[in-house]
C-alpha cells in the first residue's frame, strides 16, 4: 500500500483546487458564483463528480445528508447552466498529471484507442440526434439521441486520457484518433493499439513520422474495405514487410491496375465553389507529398485451433496486424499477446457504463450530458488509482488469482470522496480489500451486440 503519498482522492482534490482557482475562464458570465451560496463551484465540481445512477433527487440526497446545506434539483441544474463542459474536461487532464507511471516492459507508454456510444434521453433540439437508422423492411426507426464517446485508454495504468466527443450521425472515429494522438507526449516511446476501423492512410503515415510513436492496427481482411496487399496474403501465418504505394496521379493508379505497381489512390477534396457538398461526395484525408510510400509490417496471425471442442466447426481462423514495431523485439507471437491486451479498454467500457453510471443521464441538454461523461472518466480514473494502490494477497490454497471487484470499489471510493467517512483516507485500501472476486481466465462468450436504449427519468 502507498501511504506515504497522496491519495487518489486527495490528487483529486488537488486537481479541483486548481481549476477554481482558474474558474473565470469556465463561467458563462463575469458575475456567477461569485454571491456565498449552499452551491459554491468547489461543492457543484464535487456534486457532478460523485453522481451515480440514481435520480437526481436521491444523489443530492446522498451528497448532503444535512438538511440544512442540500440544495434543490432546480439550484443544482441552474448551477450546471452557468459553466462549461470545457470545466470538467480540463479537470480530466489536470488529474492526469498525478496519473501514476507504469511501463510497457519497462521502456513503452502503451495506450489503447477506441469508442463507445452512450443513449442519451430524448431531446429534439439536440445535436447527438440519430433518424438514420431503417428497419428490415427499410422503413425509418424512432429517432433517439446518442452521444459517441472517442477515447484513450493507457492500458498500463487504466486510466482514460482522453475523450473526444462527437454526434453518432457525424461520426469520425479517425480524425479523434489522428487529434488524440497527436497529443501525446512523446518524450518517451509509446505504442498505440487500435482495432479494425482505424485502418487509414493517412492515420497510418502520420504515427510513422512521430518521433518514438509505434503502432499495432488490426486490419480487414476481407470485402470491400480490406486493402489489397492485406487481402492478397496467403491463409498461413507470416510477417512481412509491406508498402503501400500512393498517388495522387490516375494514369499511375491506372497502370497499377493492368499488372504493374498496385497503387492507392488518394482523392483529394478540390475547391468547393458551392455553398452545400453532397454527402456521396468522397473526400479523402490525406495530408501529405501526392506521391508517397507508407511502409510497415503486416504480421498474419492464426487466432483459432480448429481442433479445439470449444470452437465451433472446423475452419481456421486468420487476422491481420499492420505495425511499425521493430521485428527483433516483437516477433509474431509477441504481437498477438499484445493485441491481446487491447481488451481491457472493452472492459472497462462496460465498468465505465454500468458501475460508474455513464449509461444515466440527469438531464437532456447536451452541455449537461458532456459534463456529465468528463465528470465520470474522472472518477473512473480516481478509482483505478485505488485499486491499483492494493497489493491483494497471493493464496496458493485458491484456484484462481483474485482482484479489488469494481463495483464496490466505485461505492467505497464515492462514499470517501463524499466525506461521510471519519476514518483517514488511507483507509479505504482496507476496506477495498474485504471485497475481492477472482478472476478466471479462459472464458470466453459471444459478444451480443444490441443497442441500449436510455434509462428513462421516471423508472429511476
Amino acid at each position: 500500500m502507498q501511504s506515504a503519498k497522496k491519495t487518489a482522492l486527495e490528487e483529486l482534490g488537488a486537481s479541483i483546487s486548481n481549476i477554481t482557482e482558474h474558474i473565470d475562464q469556465y463561467k458563462k458570465r463575469p458575475e456567477y458564483f461569485t454571491r456565498n451560496r449552499k452551491l459554491g463551484i468547489k461543492n457543484f465540481i464535487m456534486t457532478t463528480l460523485g453522481m451515480g445512477g440514481n435520480t437526481l433527487n436521491a444523489e443530492l440526497f446522498e451528497a448532503y445528508p444535512d438538511i440544512n446545506k442540500r440544495m434543490t434539483a432546480s439550484a443544482y441544474e441552474q448551477a450546471k447552466g452557468k459553466v462549461t463542459p470545457k470545466l470538467f474536461y480540463d479537470l480530466l487532464m489536470d488529474y492526469n498529471k498525478t496519473a501514476p507511471q507504469k511501463l510497457f516492459r519497462g521502456k513503452y507508454r502503451l495506450y489503447a484507442i477506441d469508442g463507445s456510444s452512450c443513449v442519451s434521453n430524448w431531446n429534439p433540439e439536440s445535436e447527438y440526434v440519430v433518424n438514420t437508422y431503417r428497419d428490415k423492411n427499410n422503413k425509418p426507426k424512432k429517432p433517439f439521441c446518442q452521444v459517441h464517446a472517442n477515447l484513450a485508454f493507457n492500458l498500463m495504468t487504466r486510466q482514460y486520457v482522453d475523450c473526444i466527443l462527437q454526434p453518432r450521425s457525424s461520426l469520425d472515429e479517425r480524425s479523434a484518433a489522428l487529434q488524440m494522438i497527436k497529443k501525446f507526449p512523446n518524450d518517451k516511446p509509446f505504442i498505440v493499439v487500435m482495432d479494425r476501423g482505424y485502418e487509414s492512410f493517412n492515420l497510418i503515415e502520420t504515427m510513422n513520422r512521430i518521433e518514438n510513436c509505434y503502432y499495432v492496427i488490426r486490419v480487414r481482411i476481407n470485402g470491400q474495405n480490406a486493402i489489397k496487399e492485406v487481402a492478397s496474403l496467403l491463409d498461413k501465418q507470416c510477417d512481412r514487410d509491406v508498402v503501400f504505394h500512393m498517388t495522387t496521379s490516375h494514369a499511375k493508379y491506372l497502370n497499377g491496375r493492368k499488372g504493374g505497381i498496385i497503387y492507392h489512390k488518394i482523392n483529394k477534396p478540390k475547391k468547393q465553389y458551392k455553398e452545400t457538398i453532397s454527402p456521396n461526395t468522397n473526400r479523402t484525408k490525406w495530408d501529405f507529398e501526392d506521391d508517397c510510400d507508407i511502409k510497415c509490417r503486416a504480421v498474419k496471425l492464426n487466432i483459432n485451433d480448429p481442433m479445439d471442442s470449444n470452437d465451433d466447426g472446423d475452419k481456421e481462423e486468420w487476422e491481420v496486424l499492420i505495425t511499425n514495431l521493430p521485428r527483433f523485439e516483437f516477433p509474431s507471437a509477441n504481437l498477438k499477446e499484445l493485441y491481446h491486451l487491447r481488451w481491457d479498454i472493452e472492459t472497462s467500457f462496460r465498468q465505465l457504463k454500468y458501475n460508474i453510471g455513464v449509461t444515466h443521464f440527469h438531464s437532456c441538454k447536451d452541455e449537461f450530458i458532456e459534463m456529465e461523461i468528463y465528470a465520470h472518466l474522472v472518477m473512473f480514473n480516481a478509482v483505478a488509482r485505488n485499486i491499483c494502490a492494493v497489493n491483494v494477497p497471493k493464496k496458493d490454497t485458491c484456484k484462481h488469482p483474485y482482484a479489488v471487484d469494481f463495483k464496490m470499489a466505485c461505492m467505497i471510493t464515492r462514499r470517501y470522496f463524499r466525506k461521510h467517512c471519519a476514518c483517514s483516507p488511507e483507509d479505504i485500501y482496507t476496506e477495498l480489500l474485504k471485497y475481492l472476486s477472482p478472476i478466471r481466465s479462459g472464458r470466453h462468450d459471444k459478444r451480443n451486440l444490441r443497442v441500449k436504449s436510455a434509462v428513462p427519468f421516471v423508472f429511476r
